[in-house]
């Protein structure tokens, strides 16, 4: 989950055609917490060839699979951390 769009293969030929202004996509700030919390800070970013590229790769691919597919908005949630235990 953590690897980035633009480290996915074809990243320029993806770049260029991500424009899909119904996509979002929100990145958690990366901070430890000895317990689950209820609230988390980031930040929203519209789908395009500028923001693209910090996406999640598997969020990406699978969410603009879905709203090719449904023709829906699709929201993603990013809150991942490489090398942490599954279930943190």
């Amino acid at each position: 989950m953590q690897m980035a769009v633009r480290g996915a293969m074809n990243y320029q030929t993806e770049q260029a055609a991500a424009n899909y202004l119904r996509i979002r996509h929100f990145k958690t700030a990366a901070r430890a917490a000895p317990e689950p919390q209820e609230r988390c800070t980031g930040s929203w970013a519209v789908c395009g060839p500028e923001t693209v590229g910090a996406f999640t790769a598997t969020g990406y691919f699978f969410g603009r699979e879905l709203h090719r597919q449904l023709d829906v908005p699709i929201g993603l949630v990013n809150s991942s951390w490489g090398g942490t235990a599954v279930e943190a």
